[in-house]
Order: structure tokens, then sequence, then C-alpha cells
């Protein structure tokens, strides 16, 4: 397996112009709707431009560096797949089934890329509110854990047990139960229904 140059960070957004989610991208294997081969360009500051039957696109993904060099190998030719904002390089008419995918979003349309920072404490790259709501419950487990500790360190020497009520002492009666074999009708007699 190839793999193409990019950032050592790793973007974490599934945003439009990032990574493609795999629900996205199952979801277009399984209806992919129109299937148009283009013909694409990266330009200088890093727009793709796609040129095909009635098709004429200017989209922007952030990692054009990794389109340029995966269109090298295939003289600019790739498919687009407009319902699914994707372009896949190379064609698999060229490359069996391995494909490199790319979500474009539309060049006035992008966000920035999240990349994971180690000193950043939201490993999973969520956003800030949901962040504040994580430590906010970290918080309450914190506090109850505080609690618990306080309340095992209390002696309870001075309170009474429990009794135990006479009839649960004894025992209770138990009502025997009909089991499927003595509902069955016995040897001699006919099931009239």
């Amino acid at each position: 397996m190839w793999e193409l140059p990019g950032a050592d960070e790793q973007c974490r957004t599934y945003a439009s112009g990032h990574q493609v989610h795999w629900i996205q991208f199952n979801q277009s294997m399984r209806n992919p709707g129109d299937v148009i081969p283009v013909t694409v360009t990266v330009d200088a500051d890093g727009l793709v431009h796609l040129e095909g039957d009635d098709v004429s696109f200017v989209g922007w993904n952030h990692e054009p560096d990794r389109i340029r060099a995966a269109l090298a190998g295939f003289d600019g030719r790739a498919e687009w797949k407009p319902r699914w904002h994707l372009l896949l390089v190379p064609m698999e008419s060229f490359f069996g089934s391995a494909r490199t995918v790319f979500d474009l979003a539309k060049a006035d349309d992008w966000l920035p890329c999240h990349v994971y920072d180690s000193s950043d404490p939201r490993p999973c790259g969520c956003s800030p509110g949901s962040f504040a709501r994580r430590t906010h419950i970290q918080e309450l487990w914190a506090e109850q854990e505080a609690k618990n500790v306080e309340l095992k360190s209390i002696d309870y020497s001075h309170i009474p047990p429990l009794r135990v009520a006479d009839r649960y002492r004894r025992g209770r009666s138990r009502r025997p139960r009909a089991s499927l074999m003595d509902m069955r009708p016995r040897d001699g007699q006919a099931d009239e229904g």
C-alpha cells in the first residue's frame, strides 16, 4: 500500500473539505449518485479546480499537497461524486479498488482544521461546549467521591443493627408451583375439546 505525503499532525475535523467520514464513504459506495470523470488541477492557492462533462467546480481541501501528489500519477484524472462532494483518485479502472478519497468544500465555505495537540486536555477533538460539560461531570464525580470518603470515615457503631421480622426469620411458606408435567392429560384421560 502506498502513502501520500501529508502533514505530520492529523486533522480531526469531519466537516466539508476535511476528513472523509467512514459512513459518508460507505454511503457514497452504496448510493453513489452521479459519478463524473473529471480533470483536476490544484492551483498555487490550494484551490481544487474540477472540469468535466457539465461540471466546472472550484473546491477546497485542507490537504492540497496530498491531492497534487495523488493526481501526479494519473495525469490529473479523477472521479467526482457531487452528491457526496467526494473526489476519488485514482480511478477504479486504473488501480483496482484502491482509491485516495478527498472531501471537497466549496471554495468560499470552509472551516479551519482542528489538529490533535498532546497538550490539549480534549483528546477527542470535541467542541469547547462539550468539553465544559465533561469537565463539569468530572467535578461532580470528584465531589461525590469526597463525600463517599467522608461517609466511610464515620463511626456507625452506635446505630443498632436492623431487626429481621419474625416471619422472615422463620422462612416464608411457599406455595408449590404447578409444573407443565402436572398440566398435561394423564394416560387414559382423553383431551376433550
